[in-house]
C-alpha cells in the first residue's frame, strides 16, 4: 500500500510536470486534468485527484468569461469611437482638421464702471469721441453728464432724447456716466500726451489722462487750487481733499478717474508726463 502511494505522487506546486520515476504515473503538463494508468488507488487520492480537477475547470470557466469581458468591453470601444467620428464627420484618417479661434484685445486705458454714478476721464485718444462711440460696449447706460464752467452746473445727455446739449467727450474734461450695471469699460487710442487745461475761476472739471497713478501733490498747487473731490462709487458721493488739511481721505488719483478741482482764479493745469509719474 505505502509503494502504491508513493507510486502515486505527483508534485502538484511544480505545474503537475514532476512525477516519481519509480512508478509509470503519467503527469499532464498543462492545465486539463490529471490522467493516471495507475489502478485501484485509494480512495483519498481519487478524491484529490477529483478535487484538483474540478479546480482546474473551474479557472478554465473564469478565464474563458474574463476573456469574453474583454473582447465585449473592446467591441463597444471601437463602436463607440466610430459613432463619435461619424457624428463630428472627422474622418478616421490622418487628414488635416481645422477650427476657429476668438482673440479679444483689450487696451490698457481699461477699467470697470459700477452700478449707480460714475466719474471718470479718458486715458487714451480716441479717433471718435462721440457719445455713441465712446459708449458703444456699455449696453446699460442711462445718462452721461458734463460740467459746464460757464453756467456752474451740469449739461446732461440722454440717449433717449430728441436733442442734447452735448453729443461728444473731450479728452480734457471729467464725466459723469449713470450705469445700471457693473460693466468693462475701454478706450482704443494713443497715449495721452503732455497737456495744458484751461481752468476758469470756481469748480473745474479736469481729466486725469494718463494710464499711470500718481499722487495730486505732483499737480495740486496750493497757492491756485482750494479743493479737489473724487467720486467713491461705494458711498455714491465726493471725496474732499484739501491742501491745508492735516488728513485727507486720499492722496492718489488713479488711471480712468474723473476729479473736480476749485480754483482761486483762472489759470492754466499743466501736466508733465515725465514730472508726473516719477516715483
Amino acid at each position: 500500500m505505502l509503494v502504491e502511494r508513493l507510486a502515486l505522487h505527483c508534485d502538484y506546486m511544480a505545474n503537475l510536470r514532476i512525477c516519481s520515476r519509480h512508478v509509470g504515473v503519467l503527469c499532464s503538463n498543462h492545465s486539463g486534468p490529471i490522467f493516471t494508468l495507475v489502478k485501484n488507488l485509494p480512495k483519498e487520492v481519487r478524491e484529490k485527484a477529483k478535487e484538483e480537477e474540478r479546480k482546474m475547470d473551474s479557472i478554465k470557466q473564469l478565464m474563458i468569461i474574463l476573456g469574453g469581458l474583454i473582447i465585449l468591453a473592446a467591441l463597444f470601444f471601437l463602436l463607440f469611437k466610430l459613432e463619435i467620428n461619424l457624428q463630428s464627420k472627422t474622418p478616421l484618417t490622418g487628414r488635416d482638421t481645422f477650427g476657429y479661434v476668438s482673440v479679444t484685445i483689450v487696451p490698457q486705458c481699461t477699467y470697470w464702471f459700477y452700478d449707480g454714478w460714475n466719474f471718470f476721464s479718458l486715458c487714451a485718444n480716441a479717433s471718435n469721441k462721440t457719445i455713441n462711440a465712446t459708449l458703444q460696449n456699455i449696453t446699460s447706460y442711462r445718462y452721461v453728464m458734463r460740467w459746464n464752467t460757464t453756467r456752474m452746473e451740469f449739461d446732461i445727455y440722454s440717449p433717449r432724447a430728441a436733442e442734447n446739449p452735448f453729443d461728444s467727450m473731450d479728452v480734457n474734461e471729467s464725466y459723469f456716466v449713470l450705469l445700471y450695471n457693473e460693466e468693462l469699460f475701454s478706450v482704443f487710442g494713443p497715449e495721452n500726451p503732455d497737456m495744458n487745461i484751461t481752468m476758469v475761476q470756481g469748480w473745474d472739471a479736469p481729466s486725469w489722462p494718463y494710464l499711470f497713478d500718481t499722487n495730486v501733490t505732483k499737480y495740486l498747487d496750493p497757492s491756485k487750487h482750494r479743493y479737489m473731490m473724487k467720486w467713491d462709487n461705494p458711498t455714491q458721493e465726493f471725496l474732499i481733499y484739501s491742501p491745508r488739511a492735516a488728513e485727507n481721505p486720499f492722496t492718489k488719483i488713479f488711471k480712468g478717474e474723473g476729479q473736480f478741482l476749485y480754483a482761486y482764479s483762472a489759470h492754466t493745469l499743466e501736466y508733465n508726463k515725465t514730472n508726473l509719474s516719477d516715483p
